[in-house]
Order: structure tokens, then C-alpha cells, then sequence
């Protein structure tokens, strides 16, 4: 269905036997995360951690492949684990990764073996975007260790990753073990979000962590907050979705339905948190997707199966619109009146403001300025203290310089998929338009691309698919 069979050195998911050193190193590694975590929550001493992340860092940095692939399975759970302090977290799972994963990269160059480490226009341009972030961060008068951590962990790590990951990794040799990872972190992340909206119970807490917003359940899954969990699934299915055809990976018998399962978890784990914005444009991807791959004729079937899902369904909408979820997160239009008067501030506080507030102050120069009905007459009317967009939230605070960094850094992404698209892998490169889309897309309607754990997943797999591009 997703195979073409012109593909050169198909691979069969069947031998995974072979790979029986591959999974005990992740085995152990997970074995070591758990100790870490352990130790870390129950108070150890500092010696303790510091052994540990020397084994760790000791163990790993000769393995930057199996390093990459353990983090992309574990990455949920390892990040909640290894945090020291809990509060204001220094040390964290991602930075250890990623420093651990630089330094193997440094020891191959080392041993002078062939490594490129060019930058693209899409590197180039959202390294200055970040750059210009962190220096904004840097010359603020009331500096703060958290905007610090927007800049360096949702800005610039990401950044680093794509680069490891796109120029340096063999992503080639180890394109099966991140399929069988994807699958697994599918299945992994629905049961949490399951039970915590089933529980209310928010089980990986982290500080300042909530699942409740308006009196409603939102589940945030193994991940910061409800965004980061609906946009990671969705991310995470269309990969899914496209991977084995873009890695040339032949999925047969019992692993196709081991597949198609992972798929559809991660598509109901980004229908869980209950954003309409996610709904619609998982629709538009798959669509979009299969027009571009497959033609216009593809989408007869699954459009006329569409309406007949539709039209059997009807009885149930009739149920449901009786019913108070119905009433607020479906036909109440005042979600939609605060949305639009809430735009219409950022952007009044982007016009005096041309060089911005300073990033992560929006919500402190909103409340200075506007003071907030305590009892207001209608629910639309009032404008939420954040701009509840990717592109008003740098525009307002990072000011007119560091939009069009942004904006740049897009346009030369979507370039880049249409390259790809053209002249090297169609279906990788309509991937990459597909992941923007959706990333761009639920980013004008929440400010979604401050969260680091959405941005070093998006970029990984940016990085995945490029890199495959280059290496065949």
C-alpha cells in the first residue's frame, strides 16, 4: 500500500534476530536510565549521580547510532526521570544526550573518518533566528533562568541535533531499528494519555505541569504539556505513515499489522488532548499526503469511505450534541471571538513595540497593560495573556528581526522539502512539507514552538528523512 517495489536494497523487517547486540545495549542503557532516575528521586548524593553519568556518558559516546536510537525511544520517559534538581532542572536527560552524542561525533572526526558538517540555508537561517533569540534573552534587564532554557533547550539544541543527525549519523544502517523505535514509542505514549483522561491523574508530573484547563481533562501524555503530546503523535504517525517506503523497508505479514497498529495509536494519541486545530490538519496532512504520493484518483476511495463514516455516525453526533463537551469544545463560538480579540492584541503590543518585549515577557506586558475583567459580560470578549501563536509569539516579543528569521526559516524548509520532492526522494521530501504543515499549521493557532521536546522531535525527524535523501 505505502511500498513501491523499484526501491534498491529492500530490506525485510523479519531479521531482527540480527540485531541481538543492538537491542542488549539498549537494554542496558534503559537499565542505567532507571538506576539514574532512581537515584536522582529519592535524594542521592551528587558522587552518585556524577558516577553515573561518567558510566553513561563512557558507555555511550563510542555508540552515537545506538545512543540515537535509545533516545528516541526512551526519550518520554528518560526526560522526566533524569532531572537534577526537580526544580529548575540543571541536568537534564536531553542535554546529557545530546552533549554525549556531540562528543562521539567529535571522536570520529578525531579519527578523521568522513564526516560533512555543511549548513544548509535552512540551518543557516534558523541558527541566526536562535542566536538572535538568545542574545535577546541575554540583554534583558530582568533576565531569567527559564527564558534562558527557551532560548538554549527550544531554539538551539534542536538545531544541534538536526545537524548530528542529518550530516553526521548513518542513518542508512540504522533505518530498521528506527522504525522498530517509532513503533515502540507509538505504543508507549497511548496508555498514559489514555489513563490520564480516564483518571484525571497527570502520571509523568512535571513542575508546573497541569492537565486541567477550564475544568476539562487535557492529557500531556509522557510530555510537557497537551501540545507537545497531541503535536509529537501526529508528527510521530505521519513518519510512521512514510518511513519504511522512504527507508526502503519491505513490512510483511504479522509486522504489517504490528505497523498499521503503531499508527493508529499515535494518530489517537494526538486526538486525545482534544485540539480541533490538530483534527483538521491531521486530515489535511493525510490527504494532502496521499494526493501528492499517489495522485488524485487515490483519494476516491478514502473519500467516499469518509462520507460513509459521516453519514453512519450521524445518530452518534445527534447523542453528542446534547452533551457538555459537545457545547464547549464544538459548537461554543466563543472560543473562537476570545481567539480572534486575543490576535488582535499581539498584535497591537508587536505595533509598539517594533523590536519586541523581549522573549518570554508577553505575558507580563499583557497583564501591565490590559487589566483583565474579573466578570466579564461574555466569554468572548476577553484576550488571553498569551498570543496563542507561533509566529505572534516571536513577532510580539523577538520584535520584527526576529520574525523574519523565523519566516525565512520556514520558507527555506518548505524549499527544501520541494527539492527533495523533485530531484532526490518524492516521498521523503513530501514528508518534509507534510511535518512543516503541520508544525507551521498548529502554530498559528498555539504557541507550541517554545516547548523543546516538540522542537527536538520535530527536527529529528527532519533530520532522519534529509539525511536519508543524501545517503541514497
Amino acid at each position: 500500500m505505502f511500498l513501491t517495489n523499484n526501491i534498491k536494497d529492500i530490506k525485510d523487517i523479519k531479521d531482527i534476530s540480527n540485531n541481538i547486540i543492538w537491542f542488549l545495549i539498549i537494554t542496558i542503557g534503559f537499565l542505567l536510565t532507571i538506576a539514574i532516575g532512581f537515584l536522582v528521586s529519592n535524594n542521592a548524593s551528587e558522587l552518585a549521580w556524577v558516577i553515573l553519568g561518567c558510566l553513561a556518558i563512557g558507555f555511550w559516546v563510542f555508540y552515537p547510532e545506538k545512543l540515537f536510537c535509545y533516545w528516541l525511544v526512551l526519550f518520554p520517559i528518560a526526560d522526566y526521570l533524569i532531572r537534577y534538581p526537580k526544580q529548575q532542572a540543571i541536568i537534564t536527560f536531553e542535554r546529557v544526550f545530546i552533549v554525549v552524542l556531540s562528543l562521539g561525533i567529535l571522536i570520529r572526526l578525531v579519527k578523521n573518518e568522513k564526516i560533512k558538517l555543511k549548513l544548509g540555508w535552512f540551518e543557516i537561517s534558523w541558527m541566526l533566528f536562535a542566536l538572535y533569540a538568545l542574545g535577546d534573552c541575554l540583554l534583558q534587564e530582568n533576565f531569567s533562568l527559564s527564558t534562558l532554557r527557551t532560548a538554549v533547550d527550544g531554539f538551539i539544541l534542536p538545531l544541534v541535533l538536526f545537524v548530528i543527525i542529518k550530516e553526521s549519523l548513518d542513518i542508512k544502517s540504522i533505518s530498521k531499528k528506527i522504525f522498530i523505535g517509532l513503533i515502540a514509542l507509538s505504543y508507549l505514549i497511548l496508555p498514559i494519555g489514555i489513563l490520564e483522561l480516564l483518571t484525571g491523574i497527570d502520571l509523568l508530573a512535571y513542575p508546573g505541569g497541569e492537565i486541567f484547563f477550564d475544568g476539562r481533562i487535557r492529557p500531556n501524555g509522557a510530555f510537557l504539556s497537551d501540545h507537545s503530546y497531541a503535536l509529537i503523535s501526529l508528527i510521530l504517525g505521519l513518519v510512521l505513515l512514510y518511513w519504511p517506503r522512504v527507508a526502503g523497508i519491505n513490512v510483511l505479514g504479522k509486522y504489517r499489522l504490528i505497523w498499521y497498529g503503531a499508527i493508529i495509536s499515535a494518530f489517537l494519541s494526538a486526538l486525545i488532548p482534544q485540539f480541533r486545530a490538530i483534527m483538521l490538519i491531521m486530515l489535511i496532512s493525510l490527504a494532502l499526503g496521499r494526493y501528492l504520493i499517489s495522485g488524485w484518483r487515490s483519494l476516491i476511495t478514502p473519500f467516499a469511505a469518509f462520507l460513509i463514516l459521516i453519514i453512519a455516525a450521524t445518530p452518534i453526533w445527534l447523542f453528542l450534541s446534547s452533551t457538555r463537551f459537545y457545547q464547549q469544545r464544538i459548537a461554543d463560538t466563543a472560543n473562537f471571538s476570545s481567539r480572534v480579540v486575543t490576535y488582535k492584541k499581539a498584535l497591537e503590543v508587536a505595533q509598539s513595540n517594533p523590536f519586541g518585549v523581549g522573549l518570554g515577557n508577553y505575558e507580563n506586558y499583557f497583564n501591565k497593560r490590559w487589566e483583565v475583567k474579573e466578570h466579564p459580560e461574555k466569554l468572548g470578549e476577553i484576550a488571553q495573556s498569551t498570543p496563542h501563536s507561533n509566529f505572534l509569539s516571536v513577532l510580539a516579543e523577538l520584535g520584527i528581526i526576529g520574525f523574519i528569521l523565523y519566516l525565512i526559516a520556514h520558507l527555506t524548509l518548505i524549499y527544501t522539502a520541494w527539492k527533495t520532492a523533485k530531484f532526490s526522494n518524492h516521498t521523503a521530501g513530501v514528508t518534509v512539507l507534510l511535518l512543516v504543515i503541520v508544525y507551521a499549521g498548529v502554530g498559528f493557532t498555539l504557541t507550541s514552538g517554545y516547548y523543546y521536546d516538540l522542537n527536538l522531535f520535530f527536527f529529528c525527524s527532519l533530520g532522519i528523512l534529509l539525511a536519508r535523501v543524501e545517503e541514497t
